[in-house]
This record gives C-alpha cells, structure tokens and sequence, in this order.
C-alpha cells in the first residue's frame, strides 16, 4: 500500500488532511452508543494487530509471489456457484447417495457459515488501521465479515466427507486434507481473511459434516425426512433472521469506523477507490443480506424433500421385477436408473431440468418487475432453487426410469 503508512501507523511528518479529520472524527464526543462502538473497534484492532497481524505477514513473506495465481484460482472456484455445481455432478456423474450427501452438507454449512460471520461480526484484515504495511492480494475487495471464513469451512467440509465416505482411505484422505490445508492458506496469503479465521472455519466444517452425515445416512421414512427438512430450514431461517438484526445500532457506527479505516489504506495497486467504494457502501445496510442465503436455504429443502420423493417413488416402484432384482434401496435404485443412459444424455437432460428452475428464480421477478431483494424476488429465489434440489435428487432420476419403461 502506498501513501498511507505515516499517517496510519503515527510516524512522523505531518498527517494528510483527511487523514486528520477522520482522526479527529474517531475521537470526538458522540452518543454513547457510538462511543463504545468505537472503544470496541480499538480493541479489537489492538486485539487482531497485536497477534494475527505478524502471522498473516510471515505467511505472506513465506510463499513465494507465484502462489497469488492458485490463490486467486481458490478465491474465485469456491463460492456459491461451486456449491450449486458439485452435488449435481456427483450425482449425474459418480453416485446419488455421494452427490446427496455433498449436496446437503455444502448447502447447510453455507448457511450456518453466514450464521456465525453475523454473530462474531470480526473485521478484514484490509478493514483496520495499521494493516496497511500487508500486500492485499485478493482480485476483489471483500465486504461480507471474515469469521470464519467460508471457503475454509467449506473445504473443511468437502475433506471430512470424502474422509468419511471413503472410510479413511489414505490417498483420497491425505488430497482432500491438502486440499483444505491449501485453501486455508490461499485466503490468509491473499490478506482477506485472520489465520484463526481459516482455522474456525476448518472446526466448523469438521464439526458440522460429523455432525449432519449420521443423521443423513440414518433410515428416515419419506415423512420423517420431509419433517426433518421442515425443521432443519425453520431454525436455520430464525437464526439468521435472529443474528442480522441483534445490535444494528451499535454495528453502524463500528461499520462506519471501518469504513474510514479501509477507504484509508486500500492497496492502490491492487484496488482502485472506486472498487473499495462501492464495495464498503454494501455495509451501510449490512454486509451479506438475509436474501443471499435465500438460495442456500431453499436449496436444502429442496435436496432434502427431492429424498423424501425419491424414496416414496421406490416404494412404489420396488415391486416391479426389473427394479427389486437391481436395486435395494432407492439410492442403488436412483445408480440403476441413471446409469442406464450415457454421460453426455445425462448431464442433458439433468442440465434442461436446471434451466427452467433457474429461470423462475431469477428470470421471473424481473418479468414481474419485482422490487431486487424484496419479498417477491425472495419467494421466487426461494421456490426456484428448492426446484433445484427436488429436480437433481428426485425428478432427474424419476425422469431417467420413465425413459428406460418408455
């Protein structure tokens, strides 16, 4: 960073004038909710700078400048589209039993992953004074919260399952640990996340994948399973709802201290203004909204209940003799039917399935001319993903046995 480092980190020389407002601006009398707003943003950059800073420039200086390409490879692979992507080629490519779990698991951890970035509500590296000596390393200005951080905990996630799934097999086991090791450090290397950022986030992927995989491999009845989906996005929902609206007062005037804090000392050969601008103008009304995780949400449902389907239409179908001979269960059923066609049809027609649940989610609030984020658009994200999650864990498979009897 340039510019900034006497003014920030109180070396000598005159501080610039904006500099010098803002200083002042940080100490004057407000209310008193302000007022400890701030004394808790000095404390926790006293917290933050005084220990996680030197680990996060050791990282820095460890790696060499090459490894900013497999960073910037993590920064973009890793995000809401991957989540979207991975369960459905598992199931249409590997096994269904393999791409449900994944699914469900990648779906539920996003979420519970926004549910603690709202609760702890801890700064970027890039968000506090005194960091500007560190070299900002990610393609785009983060303006969601840091703990813990998403892409660690859905490493984490993928790495513990394939663990599990493979029954600690040694080689697939050490990759996918190397593979959440690798993630991990790609995010404190590119200065975007705190190390105990990435290593939250790595317990909470362990944790929560240890935790759901049993309950999702437990012999539910179709019923069972639509109650358990009912409930699980209940409480899911009311926690974020819960977290997003608990201190808002307080949390304005710590975003605004950020703010200042980051417009400040922004990477310019990394960032323009503008970019960060606009970036930390999304804090005004609170970083990651209740509506970004509309679609991980119904997604859940929807994988879940797709189950439920499944497994009510294998009973249905188990007493024909074609499929009792060749399936156990609807998950060796959902294999069977799949497998009966070829690659390129299946990724066809579970891709023209895809399109038109896509469609309604985002296609049909604009039709509607519906208010962007508002409760229309909401509802359509909502319905059009959980389609998502029925049409690739039920509906895909229902139409692939259709076509064998056809």
């Amino acid at each position: 960073m340039h510019g900034t480092s006497e003014s920030l980190s109180g070396g000598g020389g005159a501080a610039p004038l904006g500099a010098r407002k803002r200083n002042q601006t940080t100490t004057a009398d407000g209310p008193p909710s302000e007022s400890l707003a701030k004394k808790a943003v000095h404390a926790v950059e006293a917290t933050y700078l005084s220990f996680q800073r030197p680990l996060l420039s050791l990282v820095q200086q460890s790696l060499h400048p090459h490894f900013e390409l497999p960073a910037h490879v993590v920064h973009f692979a890793i995000r809401q589209e991957f989540i979207a992507l991975a369960g459905p080629s598992v199931v249409w490519l590997y096994s269904y039993s393999a791409g449900a779990e994944i699914s469900i698991l990648l779906v539920t951890t996003e979420t519970i992953n926004g549910v603690l970035k709202w609760a702890f509500r801890q700064p970027r590296p890039g968000w506090l004074r005194g960091t500007n000596m560190l070299k900002m390393r990610s393609p785009t200005w983060e303006a969601d919260y840091s703990t813990p951080s998403s892409h660690a905990q859905l490493a984490a996630t993928v790495a513990t399952w394939v663990v599990l799934f493979t029954n600690f097999s040694v080689i697939p086991s050490i990759l996918a640990i190397l593979f959440a090791v690798l993630v991990g450090v790609a995010r404190v290397y590119s200065c975007v996340h705190w190390p105990s950022d990435v290593v939250f986030g790595w317990a909470c992927g362990v944790l929560w994948t240890a935790f759901v995989l049993p309950i999702l491999r437990s012999s539910m009845t179709p019923s069972h399973e639509a109650g358990f989906a009912t409930v699980l996005v209940a409480v899911l929902s009311a926690l974020l709802y819960l977290v997003r609206t608990a201190a808002k007062e307080e949390e304005a005037h710590v975003r605004a201290e950020w703010k200042a804090a980051a417009l400040a000392g922004y990477d310019v050969d990394k960032h323009s203004k503008a970019e960060v601008l606009k970036a930390v103008q999304k804090w005004g009304r609170g970083p990651r909204l209740f509506y970004t995780y509309a679609g991980p949400l119904s997604a859940t449902y929807g994988s879940l209940i797709g189950r439920a389907i499944l497994h009510f239409y294998f009973e249905i179908r188990r007493h024909d003799d074609d499929v009792s001979a060749s399936a156990s269960d609807a998950a060796s059923f959902a294999d069977f039917v799949t497998r009966q066609h070829s690659v390129p049809v299946r990724l066809l027609v579970g891709i023209a399935g895809l399109v038109p649940c896509l469609a309604f989610a985002h296609g049909l609030p604009v039709l509607l001319r519906a208010q962007p984020k508002g409760l229309l658009d909401g509802a359509c994200v909502f319905a059009g993903f959980a389609a998502v999650g029925i049409w690739v864990l039920a509906g895909c498979q229902i139409v692939f046995d259709r076509g064998m009897t056809w």
